[in-house]
């Protein structure tokens, strides 16, 4: 009687660890995620600082919401016109959580050419 109790105690014990190790291994997964994309030093530096602001919004930062967005960066830099640096860095300055394609900059010249245009006549 007194053996199977302590064999219960040192399996809740063992549950308890690995429920501890399981949670420390998913906050670290998104560092690691970021360090196997790329071997690129100033882009980790990016992704890192758009982590920071994930974390300062409380955003999850399970491998499903990291690892979608890692997915898609590439596409959405490319549909943005953009370096992958110069992507994130977009990202980082306007605090974004996720990844979207940019358009903002094309039409934004467009239309202060043609609000030029107006304004001259021309």
């Amino acid at each position: 009687q007194h053996i199977s109790f302590v064999s219960n105690d040192t399996q809740d014990i063992c549950q308890a660890e690995s429920l501890a190790t399981r949670k420390r291994a998913s906050a670290f997964s998104a560092k690691k995620a970021i360090e196997d994309y790329t071997q690129d030093e100033e882009l980790r530096g990016l992704l890192f600082e758009w982590l920071d602001n994930r974390k300062k919004k409380r955003a999850p930062e399970t491998k499903g919401a990291i690892g979608q967005n890692l997915d898609k960066l590439a596409e959405m830099a490319a549909e943005s016109n953009l370096s992958l640096q110069d992507y994130m860095r977009e990202i980082v300055r306007m605090g974004w959580q996720a990844f979207y394609p940019i358009r903002s900059q094309q039409p934004a010249q467009r239309n202060d050419g043609r609000d030029f245009d107006w304004l001259t006549g021309q």
